[in-house]
């Protein structure tokens, strides 16, 4: 759910998915923090296909049987309010290795989130100058997204580009989605 409410609402938000309830909130960042983030932030194409719905299925397996994912699940949870801690505070040399910390988590979630080609693209990354990253989405290929200064960038994205990946540019958007109506012209 959180792709179509960061979508919908736009901005930097921390999203609570409750039973009951969703709650949005939206986080009030300078926007020179905001820009310091994009310029530290690498989002990597891994030009991998992968099912995640296969990999959904997966973890949906993993949880009814491993209790030890129930508390992985709680830490990951945990985590994601020290990250919006972090962004508040303006604290960003944090949010690269609270990625390192929630990539470790979601690789335990299913033995079909990483493999052998994504594994080289995070350690590649790690070794020429990123603090952490997270693969996005449910694994199994997709985009990664680490953290870096931005003196390591282009060194960084250089050795990813050998590995068959793209760095795509990004921009966080404020308004989120927009929608109109087209006049009836006659």
């Amino acid at each position: 759910w959180q792709d179509q409410y960061a979508t919908v609402f736009g901005g930097i938000n921390f999203m609570e998915f409750k039973k009951s309830k969703n709650i949005i909130h939206s986080l009030k960042i300078d926007s020179s923090t905001i820009l310091e983030l994009e310029s530290n932030l690498i989002l990597c194409d891994t030009c991998s296909k992968h099912n995640s719905s296969n990999i959904h299925d997966d973890q949906k397996r993993q949880l009814k049987s491993t209790k030890n994912i129930e508390k992985l699940v709680k830490k990951n949870v945990e985590l994601t309010y020290e990250i919006r801690n972090s962004l508040l505070k303006n604290e960003l040399s944090k949010i690269g290795e609270y990625l390192n910390v929630a990539w470790g988590y979601k690789r335990k979630f299913s033995n079909k989130i990483s493999n052998k080609r994504l594994d080289k693209i995070y350690n590649t990354a790690i070794k020429y100058g990123c603090t952490g990253g997270k693969l996005l989405g449910a694994g199994g290929g997709g985009f990664f997204l680490f953290y870096c200064n931005p003196v390591n960038r282009e060194n960084v994205c250089k050795h990813l580009i050998k590995l068959k990946t793209k760095i795509v540019s990004f921009n966080f958007d404020k308004n989120g989605l927009s929608s109109w109506s087209v006049r009836n012209i006659l």
